[in-house]
């Protein structure tokens, strides 16, 4: 079996919480259609309840050798969007820095002749089995 994310939506408050210690509770379901004859569409959707509202959909794919859709599966998908949810959130987390350090961070990348250097995240877009 393989499964691979196609498609990744988040929406999540803009200012994190103060509490350090947040336990969140969440509503969630994935729903299955069929693609072709070995391979299934997955859309895995959670929100969270309470004091941090988020929401997440994932959407994948599904390859198979039989039609048969464990719990396993499902629990698989679940698992993995829980931990990109989590990462997500820790990404786009709020910092704060002093307005001295921005401001001569500018007037360095203004006088380097050479290209900001960007970030970029690699995510691999297979789940293990």
């Amino acid at each position: 079996m393989e499964i691979s994310v196609r498609k990744m939506q988040m929406s999540r408050p803009e200012i994190n919480p103060k509490s350090c210690d947040l336990h969140l509770n969440i509503d969630w379901h994935v729903d299955y259609h069929q693609k072709d004859d070995s391979s299934l569409v997955y859309v895995c959707s959670i929100k969270t309840i309470d004091k941090f509202p988020i929401t997440l959909i994932v959407e994948g794919n599904v390859g198979f050798d039989n039609l048969k859709i464990s719990e396993e599966t499902t629990q698989l998908i679940l698992d993995n969007s829980m931990k990109i949810m989590l990462n997500m959130v820790n990404i786009t987390k709020e910092t704060t820095t002093d307005e001295n350090t921005v401001y001569n961070e500018i007037i360095t990348r203004k006088s380097n002749v050479s290209q900001p250097k960007k970030k970029s995240i690699i995510i691999d877009p297979y789940l293990d089995c």
